[in-house]
C-alpha cells in the first residue's frame, strides 16, 4: 500500500520533533510544495476526524507500535498507520452524513409538506372570513398577524377547526412544535374528515421532531392499520427510515 511520501516529516513537525531551523525549512517547503501541502491537509483532516469520533484511543494504539524513545514509525507499520488514518476519515465522514441525514429533525422536515392555505374553505364565507384573511397574511409573510387572527377564533365558530389546522402548520413551520401538537390534537379529536388524516400524520412528525420516538411510532402504527390512509405510503417509508441501519450506527 502506498503511503504519503512526506509522512515522516509531517509526523515529526506535528509531534514537535524538529529543531527551529527544521521547522522553518518545513514551513517554507509547505508553502511551495503542493504535494506536501495536500498530504499535510489530509493529515489535519484525519486528526480532526479522530477527535470528532472520539477515537483518540485508536491513535494511541497506533502510536504504541513505536519503540520506546523513538518517534520514527517502522517501515512495515507505515501502511497500517496510513490505512487507519484513511479509515478514520471515511468513518468520520460517514458518521457525520448519517447523523445529519437520519436525525429526527431532518427526517421530520424531509417528510413535511405544507398545505396550500389559499385553498382552504370555510362554511362561513363572508367579508370577515378569517381563513381568507389569514391566508392573505401568510402569503405576505406576515405569520404573526395570521397567527393572532386564527387564535382569536372561538371554539363555537364554524371556522374553529380550520383555524386550528392552520395554526398547527404555522407553528410546525416556525419550530414551535409543542404548540403545533396542541393544535393538531384538537383537529384529530374533532374527526373532521377534511383534516383528520393529515393531523395524524403531522402529529407523527411533531413527535419525531421533539425526539419522542415512542409517540411518533404510535401515530405511525395508527396510520399503518389502514392501507387506504392518505399517508400510508409516507408512514411506511418514514418507519423504514427510523429503523434504518444508519440511525443505529449514528445514534
Amino acid at each position: 500500500m502506498k503511503y504519503p511520501s512526506n509522512f515522516d516529516k509531517i509526523i515529526a513537525y506535528v509531534e514537535g520533533d524538529m529543531s527551529s531551523g527544521e521547522r522553518a525549512s518545513f514551513e517554507k517547503e509547505l508553502a511551495e510544495n503542493n504535494t506536501l501541502k495536500k498530504e499535510f491537509e489530509l493529515f489535519k483532516q484525519t486528526d480532526e476526524a479522530v477527535d470528532f469520533m472520539q477515537y483518540e484511543h485508536v491513535r494511541k494504539t497506533i502510536k504504541s507500535f513505536e519503540k520506546p524513545g523513538s518517534r520514527i514509525v517502522p517501515f512495515w507499520r507505515r501502511p497500517l498507520a496510513v490505512a487507519a488514518s484513511v479509515l478514520l476519515v471515511l468513518a468520520a465522514s460517514f458518521f457525520i452524513y448519517s447523523t445529519y441525514q437520519f436525525s429526527n429533525n431532518n427526517l421530520a422536515d424531509r417528510y413535511y409538506s405544507p398545505p396550500n392555505f389559499s385553498e382552504l374553505r370555510s362554511n362561513e364565507i363572508t367579508s370577515e372570513n378569517v381563513l381568507l384573511n389569514a391566508s392573505s397574511y401568510i402569503n405576505q409573510g406576515k405569520y404573526s398577524e395570521a397567527s393572532m387572527l386564527l387564535l382569536a377564533v372561538e371554539s363555537t365558530s364554524p371556522q374553529y377547526i380550520d383555524a386550528k389546522y392552520m395554526l398547527g402548520h404555522l407553528h410546525f413551520s416556525g419550530g414551535d412544535i409543542a404548540d403545533a401538537i396542541d393544535h393538531f390534537k384538537i383537529v384529530q379529536d374533532s374527526n373532521d374528515t377534511r383534516y383528520a388524516e393529515n393531523a395524524e400524520w403531522q402529529l407523527a412528525l411533531c413527535y419525531l421532531k421533539t425526539g419522542d420516538e415512542q409517540k411518533c411510532r404510535q401515530e405511525l402504527e395508527k396510520i399503518l392499520t389502514d392501507k387506504s390512509h392518505a399517508y400510508y405510503s409516507d408512514a411506511t417509508s418514514l418507519k423504514k427510515n427510523i429503523n434504518s441501519f444508519f440511525r443505529k450506527i449514528s445514534f
